[in-house]
């Protein structure tokens, strides 16, 4: 590593679990020491400025002087009202109260998609191999108690990560049984979205629906209600329903946004609900539902789609982020 690299805090936030790191940064490339990756529950703690403070006690190396952090939720001029989490986060706050120079926040699923943004590309296993094309651009969707999405677009003066909230954007019935699912749930939820349905809740709220809305006790006591279901699909018909009927709406999810974002070089999926559901997503099924969108069906298969399989990429994100952040504070002054 560059003699010049800075000591600099990562963090991964999520509504269930958050992942730190100290890296060293520099042009020159990243290196993480896994030594100080650290997974804590982050209802554990009132505030995010509370569980790194107490991350922060548990270091021994060099005293990170910055620090990005990617966030669940829209991050608007340094701030964020975090998805799922009952957290006000400002990144000049942040950086006062822990003792740093800097705090960047950005969202949780652009943090993932910067670390695709240059090679070498995190692992990942090719699900449909699809003809990519290696400089257009990559679309990174993340499914878990959320569901995100985000763009690897390339420009002129590089790599540019574009944020989105389109997991928030309308669920889009089509066959009669969608119809029907929908006015169910605009009942509970009101505006109906596609993370309702492609996300770990959403996968409980199908099993509701086709079980007549009776939890199983088994279902009921578990952990993880969503990974419960996904466990069950090959004992329980309605987790198998459910499960059938997750994997097509995150097929038609990505085929929207796949005409939006044209992500030719790969869709990238990541999230623990999408690992668990592997074996569905090798399905023909899957590529029918993401392929069928008329005269640009052959246009869908040619996007390869692909599992993520590095659990520290949106680690590796963020400090490539900040360090597209430095780079464009310091061509401003040129």
């Amino acid at each position: 590593m560059h003699a010049h690299a800075f000591p600099l805090l990562v963090g991964d936030v999520g509504a269930t679990k958050t992942v730190l790191a100290v890296v060293l940064a520099s042009p020159h490339g990243i290196a993480m020491d896994r030594q100080t990756v650290t997974r804590v529950v982050s209802t554990a703690f009132p505030h995010l400025r509370d569980l790194v403070a107490s991350y922060l006690t548990t270091q021994r190396g060099p005293r990170p002087r910055a620090a990005c952090f990617g966030v669940p939720g829209p991050v608007l001029a340094g701030s964020c009202v975090t998805t799922n989490l009952p957290w006000k986060l400002q990144g000049q706050e942040l950086a006062a109260s822990l003792g740093l120079e800097q705090v960047l926040l950005i969202n949780d699923v652009a943090a993932l998609a910067w670390a695709f943004a240059h090679p070498p590309l995190p692992a990942h296993r090719l699900l449909h191999p699809g003809n990519p094309r290696e400089s257009a651009s990559k679309l990174v969707v993340a499914v878990g108690t959320g569901l995100g999405a985000a763009a690897v677009v390339e420009t002129p003066r590089g790599p540019a990560v574009v944020p989105t909230e389109a997991g928030h954007g309308d669920f889009c019935p089509k066959a009669p049984e969608d119809w029907e699912l929908a006015s169910w749930l605009r009942k509970q939820v009101g505006n109906v979205t596609y993370e309702h349905v492609v996300s770990g809740p959403g996968l409980v709220r199908l099993y509701r629906f086709f079980s007549g809305q009776s939890l199983a006790s088994d279902l009921a006591a578990a952990h993880d209600p969503g990974a419960w279901v996904v466990a069950h699909a090959h004992d329980n018909p309605h987790c198998a329903r459910a499960v059938a009927l997750a994997v097509t709406y995150l097929a038609r999810f990505l085929a929207d946004l796949s005409l939006v974002t044209l992500p030719l070089a790969g869709v990238f999926l990541a999230g623990s609900v999408t690992a668990g559901l592997v074996p569905w997503l090798r399905w023909p099924e899957f590529a029918r539902a993401f392929q069928d969108k008329g005269v640009h069906q052959e246009l869908l298969a040619q996007i390869p789609v692909s599992l993520v399989e590095d659990p520290l990429a949106a680690l590796l994100g963020c400090a490539y982020a900040w360090l597209a952040g430095q780079e464009s504070l310091t061509a401003g002054t040129r």
